[in-house]
This record gives structure tokens, sequence and C-alpha cells, in this order.
């Protein structure tokens, strides 16, 4: 039986992303977190009201996204899958899986464009194999879901575009659903919508009925939104009012900082990590202009526009637009390299690239996103097999960037926050009771209390090794059982 094409690349994506979204725990911005799960909890009745983000009591959060998730997590619940670790993972699969899927229906769609098999395969190895791509294509965030939603939404309209004889309205109405979805995942997808709705009005891509199709599709999505946001308020609300009422005409969110138009260009280039982010925005930036008439190019261009002009920019505002960026980048990559590649300055420069890029993507996608989810989660497996007591010094670990992860903490495991460390010699201590600190080795303050180390991030045989006592200096979180 004959292969579909780019089947084994089909099934290496899956592999790749399910592998990311196991070992990518946490998150990449506490909203990832606070902003979606937290809300989630609340419906499910393990958040307090009074725990929840600022933004909970201003109504400018969409209900669209927690509600997924609580769908999600229920529906797990109803087979026995309890962890909170295993829900993250599934919701970070199932952001992984969506998301390969319309990259490779993309770059399937872009080589039929252009006429070019080896786009296609150079595509889904870009998607494959940049560092950045598997582990912000498995995260469980607005950014990545109004992205993938964006681009469902495009490849569908593209389609019913390219397909002369067989334009079913259908397609239209589910190509305005995905895009009023991404709306909803994130409302500064709003500025791409009306790059598309330009692009589709300047080159007069859908006809009178078409475009009553399509508006049809977004009302649905509208409605699917306010309906999401009574679902999370318990009221009537449009959030996206809200929070325009909120971050724009009150600059609420200039309080968290405010940066110069050229932010985005300086973190590209740094983030994205030298000389490979170098590389792709120049191809981006030449394939944008040689390809000025693509629909990527129109909903990337007032995209980055609007966010260079808003005063707080955060890196990851740009997220949803990666693919985008990449795809331009990869299609002057031939003639890029046909112009320069003989040259010995070009190999030297895509040989660093390489190497800087292979040296990260397994940093990137094998380790977690958050250095405390291994940490939550041994202790969450630990307090399931019995009641345990948590103790910790000055801060209830839980708590970050000001506020309780509740999602990822044990019924079973109350915490007891101690203002100094020696206070243990004066508590009546029991094997149930565990101490969290933030250092491989304990200060020699305790006169009364055994410990024993349970739980560190590295493992036994780097822990052997304490060269000049670089372990006294290290902030990494151990767990240890103490008692009398």
């Amino acid at each position: 039986m004959t292969k579909p094409p780019y089947f084994n690349q089909l099934i290496l994506g899956l592999i790749v992303y399910s592998l990311t979204a196991w070992c990518s725990a946490g998150y990449h911005h506490p909203d990832e977190h606070f902003q979606l799960l937290e809300l989630a909890n609340y419906k499910l009745g393990g958040t307090p009201v009074t725990d929840l983000p600022w933004e909970f009591a201003e109504r400018i959060r969409p209900g669209l996204q927690p509600g997924l998730a609580y769908l999600v997590i229920s529906g797990l619940k109803t087979i026995n899958i309890e962890s909170p670790f295993t829900q993250a993972f599934f919701l970070r699969l199932l952001s992984g899986w969506l998301m390969w899927l319309v990259i490779f229906g993309w770059a399937k769609q872009l080589g039929q464009a252009f006429n070019n098999e080896r786009l296609v395969k150079t595509l889904l190895w870009s998607a494959l194999l940049l560092w950045f791509m598997p582990y912000l294509s498995v995260r469980f965030s607005s950014e990545n879901w109004a992205g993938m939603s964006l681009l469902a939404g495009l490849l569908v309209i593209t389609q019913f575009i390219d397909n002369e004889r067989n334009r079913v309205g259908g397609r239209l109405i589910m190509g305005g659903f995905l895009l009023g979805l991404s709306f909803f995942f994130r409302f500064q997808m709003a500025f791409a919508l009306v790059g598309i709705g330009a692009w589709l009005l300047y080159y007069r891509r859908l006809r009178g009925v078409d475009w009553g199709w399509l508006l049809l599709g977004g009302g649905l999505a509208v409605g699917l939104g306010v309906c999401a946001d009574y679902w999370l308020y318990g009221q009537w609300e449009f959030t996206a009012w809200h929070y325009f009422q909120s971050n724009i005409l009150e600059n609420k969110a200039a309080n968290w900082g405010t940066a110069p138009w050229w932010y985005y260009l300086k973190e590209i280039a740094l983030t994205g990590l030298p000389p490979l982010s170098l590389l792709l925005m120049g191809l981006a930036i030449w394939g944008g202009f040689r390809q000025r008439q693509h629909v990527f190019v129109w909903a990337l261009l007032p995209f980055f526009i609007a966010h260079t002009l808003v005063a707080h920019k955060e890196l990851r505002f740009l997220f949803p637009m990666v693919f985008p960026f990449v795809a331009l980048a990869v299609i002057m990559w031939p003639p890029a390299w046909e112009r320069f590649g003989q040259q010995k300055w070009a190999k030297g420069v895509m040989a660093l690239v390489l190497l800087v890029n292979f040296i990260v993507l397994p940093l990137r996608s094998l380790t977690p996103a958050n250095e405390a989810l291994p940490c939550f989660r041994f202790l969450y497996d630990y307090a399931q097999r019995q009641p345990t007591t948590l103790l910790s010094i000055q801060k209830n670990p839980y708590q970050l960037v000001g506020l309780t992860a509740h999602f990822y903490q044990s019924k079973n495991l109350p915490v007891i926050v101690l203002p100094q460390l020696a206070q243990l010699d004066s508590l009546p201590l029991n094997t149930n009771h565990l101490l969290i600190y933030p250092a491989l080795q304990l200060p020699p303050v305790l006169v009364n209390t055994q410990v024993e180390r349970l739980y560190t991030y590295f493992p036994d045989w780097i822990t052997a090794f304490n060269i000049n006592d670089w372990q006294s200096r290290s902030r990494i979180w151990s767990i240890y059982r103490v008692n009398k």
C-alpha cells in the first residue's frame, strides 16, 4: 500500500510535538497558567475567586479558552484522570497536534501555490527543527491558540478561493468562524483580521454572497464567545469592550511597563539567538517585500505595526505570527542560497546557525517550561500516597508572581510558612512533614531536627559533585523529609 505524500514527515511531526508537550511542563508566561488554567479551575471549584488575577474582576479576559480547558479537564476526570499534571499535558498535546496539522496544511498549500515540492519539505523541517517551533506550538496559551485559529481560518478561505469549481459556502462559514474564534482567543488579533479583510477587498477575492457566508461564520464565533463570557462571569458581558476600555482608554496595560518602538526588533534579534535570528529576519523582510500580495504579509504587517505603536510590549505578543514569519523566510531561502551559498562567509554563517540551533533545540524542547513544575509534581504524587504537611520558609512555594497556583496543589498538602528555618527545632515534627527549601544544601542551623533530602531537580550524579562549593550558592529547590 502506497503511503500518502509527506506521510513520514506528518508522523515524525506528531511524535516530536508529543514529546515536547510531555517534557515542556508549565508555562512560558504566567498568563498561560493564571488566565486560563486557574480560571477553569475556579469553575471546577478548585480556585477561590479571591485568588484570581485582577483581570477577572475587570471582566477583560474572554471565557472561550478557559471554557475549552474546563471541557477537556472535565472529560479527563470522567475517565479518572485526576492528576492536574496529566490534564495540563493533554492540553499541551492537543495544542501541539492541532498546530502541527495546521502547519502541515499550510506547507502543502504554499507548495502548490509556488509549484515547489521542495518548499513543502523545507517548511515542514523548519517547523520541526527550528529550536522555538515545537516549544511554542505546544503552549496552551492565548497567543498560540489565536494564531492557530487564524491560520486554520485562512487555510480554509484560501482553499475556497483557489477552488474555482467547488466553492461551497460552508467552507467560508467555517473560515469566518475560525477567524472569529482567533479574536476571542486573543483580542489583539483584530489587527491581523483588519489586514485580512483589506486583502480580500483589495484583490476582490470574494463575491457578495461569499462575504455573507464569511460574516455569518464570524457572527457565530461572536455568539459563542459571548456565551463563553456568560459562562465564566455568570452574567452577560462583552469582554472585548471591557478590554478596550481598560487597556486602551484607561491605559492600564502601561502599568506593566512601556518600551520604545524598536523594542520588538531588538528582542527578536537577541531572543531568537543570532545569527539565526538575524538570518530569519533578513529573509522574512525580503520575503514580505517580494511576496507583498500574499495574505501572510497583509495579516502580519498591520499586526506588527499596531503592536509597535502600543506602549506596553512583550515579545510573546508576536507569537501568533511566528509561522507566517518563518514561512516568508523559508520562501526566500532558495534564491538567497543560490546567490550567496558558494561564498565562504555564507557557509560559515550557515554552519554557526545550525550549531546554535541544534544545541538549543533539545534544551528548549526537552526541559520544563517552568522550573517549579517538576517540584510540584513530586509534591502532588507524594501527598496522594499519604497525607502530608509542607513546611516552607518565608513564602508559600505555590505563590508565583503574586498569585497562588491552586491548580497544581493537592488537597492533601496543607502549607505552613515559617519565618526562619531554625523554627523547625521547636515544632512537633513527624514523618508526615516535608520541607521545601531553595537550595541543594541546608544551612547548619538545625540542632534537634533530622533531615533527609527526597527530591531535587538535578539527578544524584550531579549533586555528588560540589566543586568550589557551587551548591551553597545555587538557588535550586529541594524537598526534605524532616523528623525529630
